[in-house]
């Protein structure tokens, strides 16, 4: 019962708070009566200072994901994605390969949206076969992209074709000189090391792109009560975050910093090294946190993740 107080004392807003405790609580009835081995103080520290596990680079050059929860999005979030990217001076790529649009000109016909932004450039980048996806040429776009997105649809698709080969490298380089890295539903859950492929209550898991390695990511999370799917995910992972966003939310991760925009809610899981029980907290539209003073050993669990209300 420690569990559910803890989860109900951080005082969640929005939709079905009682259902988040509940998952807490069947999570952490999962777990072995045994806590995992704390990390050495030296290995925590390291661990706050990049809370995500971002490429290093990526910390210095101030790269940026962008993740986005699924179904109908606001403009806003494109927009910010495109801003992110330089605006006009933007190099876009956007990969839809996680849905079979049976060709290139119904890929244009579904995204044609795209291309009423002024960019620099713009452009689609999909191959069914790993072959092609690590060739030189194929990658050659991507090493001048300021921003890349990822369209929705089967995350095991993309990783199908592009995990571990020169389009999985570039994206990577893209993060690391200071660009952005995007996508929605199976384009936000790709970006994560471990990724989560299926499962309604028991995650199935396999291994993301990588651009953050101590996350994993959730969409559709509050609508189809993916709660406990993700808190049983992260659950035998001490320091690892896990991110759940519902329809119509997206976050902004900057280093440490995570910014919610959209019109709904993300929620931020996290699994404190020692094995405490997981802590939650709710970012609304318009919220920033710093994941450094979220994940902070003594911090109180009445206080909700550090939030700051900034009107913009």
């Amino acid at each position: 019962m420690q569990f559910l107080t803890r989860c109900c004392a951080l005082g969640i807003l929005g939709v079905a708070p009682l259902i988040i405790a509940l998952a807490c609580l069947a999570a952490a009835q999962d777990k072995q009566n045994t806590k995992p081995d704390s990390q050495p103080a030296s290995q925590a520290a390291n661990a706050t200072e990049n809370v995500l596990g971002l490429p290093a680079k990526a910390m210095e050059s101030k790269g940026t994901l962008l993740i986005a929860g699924g179904g109908k999005t606001p403009a806003e979030v494109y927009d910010e994605f495109v801003r992110l990217a330089g605006g006009e001076k933007a190099k876009i790529v956007h990969i839809p390969s996680a849905h079979d649009y049976a060709g290139m000109e119904n890929i244009r016909r579904r995204f044609y949206g795209w291309l009423n932004y002024q960019v620099a450039k713009f452009q689609f980048l999909h191959t069914d076969s790993r072959e092609t996806a690590d060739s030189d040429d194929f990658v050659k776009p991507l090493l001048e992209a300021t921003g890349v997105w990822f369209s929705g649809g089967d995350q095991s698709r993309l990783t199908k074709r592009y995990a571990g080969t020169k389009v999985e490298a570039a994206v990577h380089k893209i993060l690391e000189r200071g660009g952005v890295v995007g996508g929605i539903s199976a384009g936000a859950a790709v970006q994560s090391r471990v990724m989560l492929r299926s499962g309604v209550t028991e995650p199935t898991l396999g291994d993301g792109l990588g651009l953050a390695s101590k996350a994993v990511i959730d969409t559709h999370f509050t609508e189809r009560s993916r709660h406990t799917r993700l808190l049983r995910a992260i659950d035998d992972r001490p320091g690892f975050i896990g991110l759940g966003l519902d329809e119509g939310a997206a976050l902004v991760v900057q280093g440490n910093r995570v910014r919610a925009i959209g019109r709904s809610n993300v929620t931020v899981c996290v699994t404190p090294p020692e094995g405490d029980p997981v802590l939650v907290h709710r970012l609304k539209a318009g919220e920033e946190a710093d994941l450094v003073q979220i994940v902070a050993p003594k911090i109180a669990p009445t206080n909700t993740a550090a939030l700051e209300r900034r009107e913009r």
